[in-house]
């Protein structure tokens, strides 16, 4: 098997009483080891962080989740830039048709509300938009691209978003059984 080293694995325990047994256990056989204790598992700030990566991907793509996952790591978005980008997303606005692209067909017949997560997931290189896409089969590439197109962030920023998106779509991809 694999060989890792003990600052790469953690041990999770569900209550204090099973983790001062487990703390001799592994002190006595020579494993270095550190509790940390006191915040419950879901307050500590790096679960609450993982949390909002999984419901961006998985959830219905709120803006709360978007915040905090834009964060960390940190991507160079500013609070202007999250007050703009949020104001659009909670605007209500729908994006159809008739802001797509010049040539797409009218009788397609799409309209999104735009959420952070179909924002993100525009973004995404195609190669990660295709492994979405055959995982999401109803999902809407055409629409994506008009979505891309309406928002009101710069291409620098976008730009900054674009791994981010690709992340995104790649995580969705996996989580919904794409190879």
């Amino acid at each position: 098997g694999e060989a890792y080293r003990f600052s790469q694995m953690a041990v999770l325990a569900r209550t204090n009483r099973d983790v001062q047994s487990l703390e001799a256990a592994l002190l006595g056989a020579g494993v270095p080891c550190m509790v940390v204790g006191g915040t419950s598992l879901f307050g500590r700030a790096e679960v609450r962080d993982a949390l909002a990566h999984v419901r961006l991907a998985l959830g219905n793509g709120e803006f709360g989740s978007f915040e905090r996952a834009a964060a960390t790591p940190r991507r160079g978005l500013g609070a202007k830039t999250l007050a703009i980008f949020g104001e659009w997303v909670n605007s209500g606005e729908q994006i159809g048709w008739a802001q797509a692209q010049p040539g797409w067909s009218q009788e397609e017949g799409w309209m999104l509300q735009p959420t952070a997560r179909d924002f993100l997931l525009a973004l995404a290189p195609a190669d990660a938009l295709d492994a979405l896409a055959a995982a999401e089969p109803g999902l809407n590439l055409l629409a994506l691209s008009a979505l891309a197109g309406s928002c009101p962030l710069t291409p620098a920023i976008r730009k900054k978003l674009a791994p981010f998106g690709g992340a995104l779509a790649r995580a969705r991809a996996g989580a919904l059984g794409a190879n």
